[in-house]
């Protein structure tokens, strides 16, 4: 059964209050520390996220000393191996799971549908942790890019460049792949037609949609999942595609022949967020507090080489490995950042139309 219309409301009128991280009053404010944790530790805290080398870098970085520490246990939910949904899960009147790793761009539409819980930030702690990262009802968890990814065996020191070289079959022939959302392919269509990185939004999607059908025919998979979009190149099913720099990284270090482009990648967040209705609420706090920690945030980085949200973490991250991290400043200049306020507008509209693209002729 769908949640109330009335909390919809509510949260829609709040979203305008949260946006750019302010204060809102959580629905469940930590009162009583200790009395909360007896509570908390009498059911397990249940998180969904995005499976593969990331979601094992986090059992081993956060579940087994939050454990530890809190005594709470921790099930970790992959979302490309089940049939329930964010959508399908905070809609039902029986919540089963209780942090979600959302998406920078879902997290505008979550608020207004009334799914997430406002987050106790007093409790939590934000003084270290980056502006962007801060969210009434979301806390940045790690950043990390959508890069342009080939094979080097196959190109060698000619290999592709840009996302023009990418759309250059010619010079660089080979079955390519996408990931099946508008994200991410909509800024690269544009910036491939001429458009300058610093003004693609808002975006033109007709113009993009026409940047996107040159390329269309030489797309091979349309990827879904991020261990799918480098297994399918390890495979050789494909030789050049998008992917997620963190889920290239261990497979490099497996011996597999992949490299990728820093330039015109896409940065992104993703954040911790609790759902709202979530069973183990005051678990979903601690955790939050737990995950933010600036030594955690360096144990994660070394796991899986994606950025700390937690500016402290790089006290204790060595400068080899901080070189390689998104947000170092030689390589953040290479990377194009997304417009949340965009498609927080318009993510349920592009993504219809780039569906309907992709299944058509």
């Amino acid at each position: 059964m769908a949640k109330s219309n009335l909390f919809r409301t509510i949260f829609a009128l709040l979203l305008l209050a949260c946006i750019a991280g302010c204060d809102v009053l959580p629905f469940w404010k930590t009162e009583d520390p200790e009395t909360d944790l007896v509570e908390a530790r009498s059911k397990k805290l249940v998180i969904a996220s995005w499976g593969g080398a990331l979601e094992d870098a986090m059992k081993i970085v956060y579940a087994p000393p939050f454990y530890k520490e809190t005594g709470i246990e921790v099930e970790f939910i992959d979302l490309a191996q089940t049939e329930d949904t964010f959508e399908s899960v905070a809609a039902s009147d029986d919540v089963k799971w209780d942090i979600y790793v959302i998406p920078d761009r879902s997290i505008p539409g979550a608020v207004r549908e009334g799914q997430l819980e406002p987050l106790d930030w007093g409790f939590i702690g934000k003084d270290n942790i980056y502006p962007e990262a801060v969210h009434a009802y979301a806390a940045g968890a790690y950043s990390y890019v959508t890069a342009m990814t080939y094979n080097a065996d196959i190109f060698g020191e000619n290999h592709p460049k840009d996302w023009v070289d990418f759309w250059d079959v010619e010079t660089f022939p080979g079955a390519r792949s996408l990931r099946k959302k508008p994200v991410d392919n909509l800024e690269w269509a544009l910036l491939v037609d001429g458009v300058p990185a610093d003004q693609l939004y808002p975006l033109d999607l007709d113009r993009a949609f026409r940047s996107l059908d040159r390329i269309k025919p030489y797309i091979s998979v349309w990827w879904t999942g991020g261990a799918q979009s480098v297994q399918i190149m390890v495979d050789g099913e494909t030789v050049l595609g998008s992917a997620w720099h963190g889920r290239v990284a261990p497979r490099q270090a497996e011996g597999a022949p992949l490299e990728w482009n820093w330039e015109q990648s896409v940065m992104h967040l993703d954040f911790w967020a609790a759902i709202r209705g979530a069973p183990n609420k005051k678990g979903a706090m601690r955790f939050i507090k737990f995950a933010l920690d600036p030594q955690r945030q360096a144990d994660f980085a070394r796991e899986i080489p994606y950025s700390p949200t937690n500016r402290e973490a790089y006290n204790y991250i060595d400068e080899a490995l901080a070189a390689t991290l998104p947000s170092h400043p030689q390589i953040r200049e290479q990377t194009i950042s997304i417009d949340l306020g965009w498609w927080g507008e318009n993510l349920d509209a592009a993504t219809n139309r780039f569906n309907d693209w992709v299944e058509g002729d």
